[in-house]
């Protein structure tokens, strides 16, 4: 906490330096080091008034079922990328009911 404190609330070289060879990843941090100044850097800052937080960040008991109780669950969601067009809507909606199943077991085990 206290180094982004630093980077954020002084402007020496070492936020500058930082601030040439990254990208900032919050609009606090984009304002402090002057990206959102920069012409190419602010395209970025712009696009993260767009962004959206994970769902797996919304339920916490997604992110224990997503790999560890259940590796299905993963397996099957990366072969949607090698599924066939017309096949897509129903996996999908397969992968949909085996997580609601895994989440509503999670919740009987409270």
């Amino acid at each position: 906490m206290l180094t982004l404190q630093y980077f954020t609330l002084t402007t020496n070289e070492n936020t500058a330096e930082l601030a040439d060879h990254y990208l900032m990843t919050s609009q606090s941090m984009s304002e402090a080091t002057h990206q959102n100044s920069d012409p190419i850097k602010s395209v970025f800052m712009n696009e993260l008034k767009y962004a959206v937080k994970p769902s797996i960040y919304l339920n916490p008991k997604f992110n224990q079922i997503w790999d560890k109780q259940s590796p299905n669950i993963y397996t099957q969601f990366l072969n949607l990328a090698s599924a066939e067009d017309n096949e897509v809507a129903i996996k999908l909606h397969e992968l949909a009911q085996k997580v609601d199943q895994e989440l509503n077991l999670l919740e009987e085990k409270k």
